[in-house]
């Protein structure tokens, strides 16, 4: 009796240790690898379509750059299922996932990235200046950077699908009108523009 209760436990432990698939082992055919981009867009907030008669604190504004993407490049399933990667007696639904499209990053680098603000923003910039030099730039809202390391960053290849700004200096007046142009140039001679809503900037 108890060799048996032995072996049922033994074989309990290799059902959970042994996954229904692993990474290696998952068929990811069709997932593409790389993205193209096609355009941007600028949107004020976190996500595009914010309505323009909100006021912004100016130290909790937040810009976003999304890339309008297409997909490319076939994952391949470069290794083959054993038995042991198809066997289990307890499947699990999270032991093989694909990666997104798009995951590898776009094999495009970006060469300069100009934010231009339409109104005068404070006296150091006024209407038609470059705002870069008090531009931090980050992925999802975290790690900022200035614009110009972010353009180290990503000179060769882009490594996120959009990205999220803010500024280190206040406007001179508040509640102000707030617009901006963004131009965007790729290392393979893309040029992509976008033009944000405008909204209301206040101290």
């Amino acid at each position: 009796m108890n060799i048996l209760k032995v072996l049922l436990t033994a074989v309990l432990v290799v059902g959970f240790i042994l996954p229904g698939c692993n990474d290696d082992g998952c068929d990811c055919r069709g997932t593409k690898k790389y993205f193209d981009i096609e355009s941007i867009s600028a949107g004020v907030g976190e996500q595009s379509g914010v309505d323009g008669s909100a006021a912004y604190q100016w130290q909790d504004f937040r810009g976003q750059i999304a890339y309008q993407t297409s997909f490319y490049g076939d994952l391949q399933l470069e290794n083959s299922k054993s038995f042991f990667n198809d066997f289990s007696l307890i499947p699990t639904a999270s032991a093989c996932s694909c990666p997104p499209d798009g995951y590898r990053g776009g094999e495009e680098g970006i060469d300069s990235l100009i934010i231009t603000t339409v109104y005068d923003y404070n006296a150091n910039f006024l209407a038609g200046t470059n705002l870069a030099a008090i531009t931090e730039v980050s992925f999802e809202g975290d790690n900022f950077e200035m614009v110009q390391e972010f353009l180290i960053r990503n000179r060769d290849a882009i490594f996120e699908q959009q990205h999220i700004y803010r500024f280190l200096q206040a406007p001179d007046v508040s509640n102000i009108p707030f617009q901006l142009k963004l131009r965007m140039v790729l290392n393979n001679g893309e040029v992509h523009e976008a033009t944000t809503e405008e909204i209301v900037m206040s101290l």
